[in-house]
């Protein structure tokens, strides 16, 4: 017995360190957030800012922070420290509105009025038709980027459209916007359906998942309030799908691009075919932490702290010349060479990147407070507007865990929901469950 306790005790003084606590930690939290998850489906909101998000955070820090995924970058100590800092701060950000109860105990609406249904479809045709040009436009000068054989060269190329570019997407809100129309109108829904099956053409067309999933997550959460509650066997299921389809599209782009050597390099690997989408998941998860890596290492010993001026690149698109995102600005100071946009560093890279610590705590703080806010509001509201609204929020957060949620698309897309929520009008009354 004593031979065990010594080397129990050996074990915890000589090899326990703090990224090992934080790791421990982190799988605790996930195995707890699981069960309970799992037992409490009915009673809890999985799309609350309180359950998924921070579920997502740790899930892809965790992962993706795995020592078997890096070859020689090992994520230290200060860096495991930041995740749990920045969870935190989330935490406290989400408690302010939540415990507020002048906002919590308002009375929620038994009804609202909708748009109105033949001024909606006017609406959404005439921003469609002025998207769709804009995406013309950009495919005539430099190809379509999902039949092209350099996928990333070409999704690069139409990525650089600027205003067009901006325009072009406008068919992301037009798609969601049209389910919302399928869900509400039950006569005369054939516009709704021609809009959504071509605004989800158009999205594959471009050859990337950010568009597919910005455009489908805030339609799934306004199914999930608007409808019914999502069961638990088919939100794991889109889970799965997603997934699937990230490793998919990872592995056409090399595989347009390589041939026959993108399948040769994973055999090499032992990896059968039918877990190359898996392979290139991991793969997926590993770039955000590794950035931040980079990010660490760089700032403040190479270059100064930037005192908000990541944060402020991405609010300067619509002014003239060429600007900047925090992603290129890390992919230059790193001086790296690589086909992408830019670096992608985690949420917490910007945040770092402009104030140090400080940086990761306020700005964690804010976007917990911003979600949870915004959360609230739609539920008492109870209207597709805030639903759609909560819902782009939730998937900029959602994709901005690996790469960054400060963009110029965000604004884009809610002052589009707010043009289309006043255009079309209110008139028919649509009774809600309390």
């Amino acid at each position: 017995m004593k031979y065990f306790l010594i080397k129990i005790r050996y074990i915890v003084i000589e090899h326990m360190d703090i990224i090992f606590l934080i790791k421990f930690l982190f799988l605790l939290i996930i195995f707890l957030y699981s069960l309970y998850t799992i037992f409490r489906w009915k009673k809890i909101d999985i799309f609350s800012p309180l359950y998924i998000f921070p579920l997502a955070y740790i899930l892809y820090l965790y992962i993706g922070s795995l020592d078997a995924l890096h070859d020689k970058y090992i994520i230290s100590e200060k860096q495991w420290s930041f995740y749990l800092i920045g969870l935190v701060a989330f935490y406290l950000g989400c408690s302010i509105p939540f415990l507020n109860m002048k906002i919590h105990k308002r009375k929620r609406e038994k009804c609202e009025k909708i748009w109105q249904r033949n001024r909606l479809i006017v609406v959404l045709i005439i921003l469609f038709s002025i998207a769709a040009l804009a995406r013309f436009m950009i495919y005539y000068s430099s190809g379509i980027p999902l039949l092209s054989k350099d996928i990333m060269s070409s999704r690069l190329e139409a990525s650089e459209g600027g205003y067009l570019g901006e325009i072009g997407n406008s068919t992301e809100v037009i798609f969601m916007v049209a389910f919302a129309g399928l869900l509400l109108f039950n006569k005369k829904r054939f516009p709704f359906v021609a809009l959504f099956l071509i605004t989800l053409l158009l999205s594959l067309l471009t050859g990337t998942r950010t568009s597919l999933f910005r455009q489908c997550i805030p339609a799934i959460v306004l199914y999930h309030y608007m409808v019914k509650k999502i069961p638990m066997k088919t939100f794991v299921t889109i889970v799965l799908i997603g997934l699937i389809f990230i490793g998919s599209i990872s592995f056409v782009r090399l595989y347009r691009e390589w041939g026959e050597l993108a399948i040769d390099d994973l055999q090499n690997e032992n990896i059968k075919p039918a877990f190359f989408w898996l392979y290139y998941v991991a793969r997926d998860f590993k770039h955000g932490p590794w950035g931040f890596s980079h990010v660490l290492e760089m700032i403040p010993s190479k270059f100064p702290y930037q005192y908000g001026k990541m944060h402020i690149m991405p609010f300067l698109f619509p002014l003239p010349g060429k600007q900047q995102a925090p992603g290129v600005a890390f992919k230059e100071m790193a001086d790296l060479e690589f086909k992408g946009v830019g670096m992608a560093a985690t949420m917490l890279g910007a945040q770092y990147a402009d104030f140090g610590v400080l940086g990761i705590i306020l700005g964690m703080f804010a976007v917990g407070f911003l979600f949870e806010y915004v959360y609230l509001v739609a539920e008492r509201k109870k209207h597709p507007f805030y639903y759609l609204v909560y819902g782009v929020i939730f998937v900029t957060l959602a994709l901005g865990i690996r790469t960054n949620y400060l963009n110029f698309e965000i604004l884009w897309m809610i002052f589009l929901l707010i043009l289309i929520h006043f255009a079309a009008g209110r008139s028919q009354l649509l009774e809600l469950p309390e």
